[in-house]
């Protein structure tokens, strides 16, 4: 077919950037131990940074961050995609997940405590689900009594005995039928 006149064309070429994911400490996780997942880009570059769940779920509190921290409610998978100044972006080819651990135990933290701390309990379930919590004292007395609607593992439940006496108290979480779903101590100070 014969000859094309075509003009001089100027062509750069980036350099590919890899990107891996690592997860301090913790994979598996409780309400009171979060962990930290972080990106590792190469080379070093000025990154913009967009974290997501495993669906494509955006994670919103991570924004442009080369880290985010996963409390257990948020236990999942997760994988990042770096944006370099040139605009060509990378997806992390491993996706870290994080796990809960001891699914049906109940959490109160902190303890001691000055009367304010929180409670959680894994679920089980991802819809909103009925919970009622009470607080005793060493006498058996009521001292605080609430009903929570749950939506996540280990949704968080907080509690304030603040104007209670220092001592011992019983904290137990019902089902909306009534049953016993778990129960610990907090120790008021």
């Amino acid at each position: 077919f014969g000859c094309v006149n075509s003009a001089f064309q100027t062509i750069r070429v980036f350099p590919i950037h890899t990107v891996e994911i690592t997860v301090a400490s913790f994979t598996i996780l409780t309400p009171n131990t979060p962990t930290t997942i972080s990106a590792t880009v190469s080379p070093v570059d000025n990154y913009s940074y967009s974290w997501f769940k495993a669906g494509g779920i955006p994670v919103v509190t991570a924004t442009n961050t080369d880290r985010i921290q996963v409390q257990a409610s948020e236990a999942g998978s997760y994988y990042v995609v770096v944006t370099a100044p040139t605009g060509c972006s990378v997806t992390s080819a491993t996706a870290v997940t994080t796990t809960i651990a001891v699914p049906q135990t109940l959490f109160v933290f902190p303890n001691p405590s000055t009367g304010r701390f929180n409670v959680s309990y894994n679920n089980g379930v991802p819809n909103p689900v009925a919970r009622k919590l009470r607080v005793m004292n060493s006498l058996g007395q009521t001292v605080f009594t609430r009903d929570y609607n749950v939506n996540v593992p280990y949704g968080n439940m907080e509690v304030d005995i603040s104007n209670a006496a220092n001592g011992m108290y019983a904290v137990v979480l019902y089902d909306s039928n009534g049953k016993v779903l778990g129960n610990a101590q907090v120790v008021k100070r």
